[in-house]
């Protein structure tokens, strides 16, 4: 028969580590830190080059008279201290491609012999190679500044469309209409010159309703004018021109971009003016 057990034996060293287990799985992502302190400003970049010279606006009649080609007045004689005044870095504005205005009624105020005529402006001011080309008027002593469309003349044909009221550009390829100027922000700066706009439409009904309503650069819609039937004619089917002034004190309104209709069926052509400022 076996014995009784035996009594335990003495623990024995520890044994040799074992081989790395795979790695575990991802842990849940911890919380965001505290945010740190703003770091110190970087270095100061390099100077830019020097903007164009501005336009002289507290000159005196005297001086400008006097101002020469590198707009500065020279002395002539010794009989008033008016002749030592120099205007350093003006450069008069006249309407040219190098020395745009920023305005019609500037170019007509610095050049009293100017006369109607394509000239450029730059409302947004800096660099003059954004300048771009209008027309410049005087109108019973009031000048104007006017921008042509780029496209005058639209026919749209909505035949096809099953829509009651609608743009008509959704029946053609155009998004709006586009006017000549080189950047947005010189008809933005424009308008913020001016105090009134003008432009006209002319809309030819075709078997069509006339518009319901004008839409305006700043999204308005203009919903109430005359002529809201073509040739005054209220049966649908009609032919006829209908021709809108329209004008207001919010120069930034303008110009128009958008033609609206109330089921625009047949074929319509509209005719787009300048659009004018003053």
């Amino acid at each position: 028969p076996s014995g009784p057990p035996g009594r335990e034996g003495v623990l024995g060293d520890a044994g040799l580590p074992g081989p790395v287990g795979p790695p575990g799985r991802e842990g849940v992502r911890g919380r965001d830190g505290v945010k740190g302190d703003q770091g110190h400003p970087g270095p100061r970049g390099q100077e830019g080059p020097a903007g164009r010279p501005g336009v002289c606006t507290g000159c005196t009649s005297f001086a400008a008279q006097k101002l020469n080609s590198e707009g500065t007045v020279a002395p002539e004689g010794t009989d008033s201290d008016q002749d030592n005044v120099v205007i350093v870095g003006y450069t008069a504005c006249d309407g040219s491609q190098e020395r745009p205005c920023p305005i019609c009624r500037d170019i007509f105020q610095t050049s009293p012999n100017a006369t109607n005529g394509t000239y450029f402006i730059d409302p947004n001011g800096g660099s003059y190679e954004d300048a771009m080309q209008v027309h410049c008027y005087i109108i019973d002593t009031v000048e104007w500044t006017c921008i042509e469309p780029k496209q005058r003349q639209f026919t749209f044909d909505c035949s096809d469309k099953k829509r009651s009221s609608k743009s008509l550009l959704e029946c053609s390829e155009e998004t709006y209409f586009k006017y000549d100027v080189t950047h947005d922000s010189q008809l933005w700066s424009l308008a913020s010159k001016a105090g009134t706009v003008r432009q006209k439409i002319t809309y030819e009904c075709n078997k069509a309703y006339p518009p319901f309503s004008f839409v305006g650069w700043d999204e308005t819609e203009w919903d109430k004018f005359d002529n809201q039937e073509c040739t005054n004619d209220k049966k649908r089917g009609s032919n006829g021109v209908n021709v809108y002034n329209l004008h207001s004190r919010v120069p930034m309104k303008f110009p128009i971009i958008d033609v609206r209709a109330r089921a625009p069926s047949g074929s319509v052509s509209i005719t787009i003016d300048d659009v004018c400022y003053c």
